[in-house]
């Protein structure tokens, strides 16, 4: 396992909010509060614009995985 530094994420936020570039946390490993937070982006108050989640929605026993976004990104995806 790899932490990044500390202010990573925060930075990484900014860099994608200034190129106007959508932040997604891929949270599959770390979410749920496998780190000590409900999500690893806790750590530095940062709310992604698109969230993967995923072995802590199944409990171990069913492979579930969800994205979650604002409606504003998430109206945008079509069925195909």
């Amino acid at each position: 396992m790899i932490v990044p530094d500390e202010g990573y994420l925060a930075k990484a936020k900014q860099l994608c909010e200034r190129e106007n570039v959508l932040f997604m946390a891929d949270e599959i490993q770390t979410g749920l509060c496998r780190t000590g937070k409900m999500l690893a982006c806790d750590y530095e108050n940062v709310r992604p614009d698109i969230l993967i989640l995923g072995k802590a929605l199944g409990g171990g026993i069913m492979p579930i995985s969800a994205v979650l976004a604002d409606d504003e990104i998430m109206l945008t995806l079509k069925t195909g």
